[in-house]
């Protein structure tokens, strides 16, 4: 489902590609997703988790996942500017639960801890 998010997002242009880029967007994110490592995708994802925008973690590198959104070049992070609250979460329940940064404290939107065995937002 997030391959396909990602290549209809691309020829919609309803994407904002780059860490850059998104961070500097992200008040206008609903969903931001990232390669897997480099210090400039842990940057959007944590500057998703600051403002409050769900993230996913792709789960290949800058080069797949330029290639996933049908780039002919590298992309470490892609947030997407135009999606429905539904597209959002099928993406992040399919991918698990969203990436937190490091020193997210763990409690879901009321300020609660989630109910043992519920994996922390």
């Amino acid at each position: 489902m997030l391959e396909k998010a990602l290549k209809d997002g691309a020829k919609e242009e309803r994407c904002v590609y780059g860490a850059k880029e998104v961070v500097s967007g992200i008040k206008d994110a609903k969903l931001v997703v990232v390669s897997a490592g480099g210090s400039a995708s842990e940057s959007a994802a944590e500057a998703a988790g600051s403002a409050g925008v769900p993230s996913v973690r792709f789960e290949g590198n800058s080069v797949a996942l330029g290639k996933a959104c049908g780039l002919q070049f590298r992309v470490s992070a892609v947030s997407f500017k135009d999606m429905p609250d539904a597209g959002v979460s099928a993406i992040v329940s399919e991918s698990g639960a969203p990436d937190r940064p490091e020193g997210s404290n763990g409690l879901n939107e009321a300020g609660q801890s989630p109910p043992e065995g519920t994996p922390a937002p």
